[in-house]
Formats: structure tokens, C-alpha cells, sequence
């Protein structure tokens, strides 16, 4: 199993790597590096000059070119430097299926740059947890996120039986747990997305799992489940709360004695965030130190920069 959690972290490093030229070619794209050269600088003037509103992501951007050393910042203003040499060697081009599939959603995410740049509501930009959840259930039934989920399992050691709660999941993982689980677990699903629900609720329906139950619930606010559940699964959720210690409260309350919070988060990198940071939800990326530090009686276990198993005492 922790070659599978080394597979998932070199798919990241690999996906990041593959798609940082097109990060970079997104700056002529909407005409911000011919605006830095024609002495247009800040981000109000930039966003003034072309009509972008969002300027909240501009900014993101402009920071992400400096960590490349594309820009560089003095006080308010960027300056365009010397450029950055890319080099991919062969065995970056021989991609697996998990790789494959994440440089996939992380194109998808970039593709919607421009369009939310000139307005963060852009209809064009299908990147949204409610309005566009369609599309990310196709997302979340690719090799990588699947891989993310069977890495959970493993290593939660969710079984036959287990009542597992798996807080802000989306449309897809409540029936991947429901299968592990069997007729006599128990498996429910919190997500803030009412449309991720219907979806969910939908497929479960049609599969006939009764013992999986999914329901509209935001988790930064009580959710009323106490102790009764083996599991707690928060899969790439934290990124997406403000309120961080109430959501692990949350978990830590649900649990039984002995039981297990098994927490999935992606690294803290550049260009994670900035693809993050084109999905509306999106609020900050945590990092391990701040997401052990908010954890309380319990023993934690950290599996590198991605997963978190913290024990109840």
C-alpha cells in the first residue's frame, strides 16, 4: 500500500511538471505579459486594462509566474525577467493511466482561466461544485481519484461491517464505501453541494444499497452524528472549509472509541493551487503542520504530504 501512496504522490509531481508550460502560456493567452511590457503592472491596472474582475485569481497567477521566476514583484508592481527552461525528459512523456488522468483534470481545470478571469460567475467556467456537478462526476470516476480512494480504504482498514462517515464526498466515493462496507455496515455521506447529493442519492438508488445514505449538510456547522461510526473519511475537503477545527470536531465526534479520522489532502505547491483556486470553493490549501496542529486527542500518523490517520484515544 505504500507503493500505491508513492504512485499517487509521483502522479501529482509527474501532473505538475506536464502542465507548467501551459500555466506559463496562459500569461499571453489573456495578454498579461504584452501588458507587464507596456508598463501595465499591478493588478488593478492589469485588470482595468482588459476588463478582468476576478482579480482575486489575477493575482494568484501573477505570484505563481514569480515562484517560476517568469515575474518578478516589487511592491505593487511585476516585472517580466529572464524566463524559465522546461525541460521534460522522455520517461516524463511515458504516463500511466493515473498520471494520464490527473494532467487530464488539472488541463480541464487551466482550460477555464481566462474565462474566470473577466467574471468569477463566468458560464463558461465549469469548475463549480453545484452547477457544473456533472462533469465533476466524470472527474471523480477517473483512475486517479479512484486510486485515492482504494489508497483510503487500505489504509483505514475499512472493511465488512464498518460504519464509515465520509464528510463532504461528493457524488461518487458513497457507493465506492458502500460496496467495501457490505448490507451490514453503514456508510453516510455529508456534502455542502445539494446536486452532488441528487447524484449520489441517484446512483445509490439504482444500485440498491440501503445501508448508504447521502444528505445535504454543511460540515463546518453541527451535523449531529456522535459516536457511532468506525471511519470518518475527509478526502480533499479541507481545501474547501474555513472553519477547519469545527470540521475535525465534527469527525473526532462522530467517531466510536478507537475509531480512525482518515484525512486526503493535496500538497502545498504552486500550481496545486492555483489550479485549486479556479474552482469557486476553493478557500486554502492546509498543510500537514496545520492540519496536525488542529488535530486534538489523538495519535496521528502521517503517510508524507497526503495522508493524515489520526487514532481516537
Amino acid at each position: 500500500m505504500n507503493q500505491l501512496i508513492a504512485d499517487i504522490s509521483n502522479s501529482i509531481e509527474a501532473a505538475t511538471k506536464f502542465v507548467k508550460g501551459f500555466i506559463i502560456s496562459m500569461g499571453s493567452v489573456t495578454n498579461i505579459f504584452s501588458a507587464i511590457e507596456g508598463n501595465i503592472q499591478t493588478v488593478d491596472d492589469i485588470a482595468d486594462e482588459y476588463g478582468y474582475r476576478n482579480k482575486k485569481l489575477l493575482k494568484i497567477y501573477l505570484d505563481v509566474l514569480c515562484s517560476y521566476g517568469i515575474l518578478k514583484r516589487k511592491d505593487s508592481k511585476y516585472f517580466l525577467v529572464n524566463g524559465v527552461d522546461i525541460r521534460l525528459e522522455k520517461r516524463d512523456f511515458m504516463l500511466d493511466k493515473m498520471k494520464e488522468d490527473l494532467i487530464s483534470f488539472f488541463m480541464s481545470l487551466i482550460n477555464v482561466f481566462p474565462h474566470l478571469l473577466i467574471d468569477p460567475n463566468n458560464p463558461l467556467a465549469t469548475t463549480d461544485f453545484e452547477r457544473d456537478a456533472n462533469i465533476w462526476s466524470v472527474w471523480l470516476e477517473n483512475e486517479w481519484f479512484r486510486s485515492v480512494r482504494r489508497v483510503i480504504t487500505e489504509i483505514g482498514g475499512i472493511g465488512k461491517r464498518d460504519y464509515v462517515l465520509d464528510m463532504g464526498c461528493g457524488s461518487i466515493s458513497p457507493l465506492y464505501y458502500g460496496e467495501v462496507v457490505g448490507e451490514n455496515g453503514k456508510v453516510t455521506g455529508l456534502d455542502k453541494s445539494k446536486k452532488m447529493i441528487d447524484i449520489a442519492r441517484a446512483k445509490i438508488e439504482h444500485r440498491g444499497y440501503s445501508w448508504v445514505e447521502v444528505e445535504q449538510c454543511d460540515i463546518e456547522k453541527d451535523v449531529g452524528l456522535d459516536e457511532e461510526y468506525d471511519v470518518v473519511v475527509i478526502s480533499m475537503v479541507l481545501e474547501y472549509v474555513h472553519k477547519l477545527e469545527k470540521v475535525l470536531e465534527n469527525a473526532y465526534n462522530a467517531l466510536k472509541d478507537d475509531g480512525k479520522i482518515i484525512i486526503f489532502k493535496m500538497p502545498d505547491d504552486p500550481i496545486i493551487n492555483f489550479t485549486e483556486a479556479l474552482i469557486p470553493q476553493f478557500v486554502k490549501l492546509r498543510s500537514t503542520r496545520e492540519v496536525r496542529e488542529a488535530l486534538t486527542k489523538v495519535i496521528i500518523k502521517e503517510y508524507g504530504d497526503l495522508l493524515i490517520v489520526a487514532h481516537k484515544c
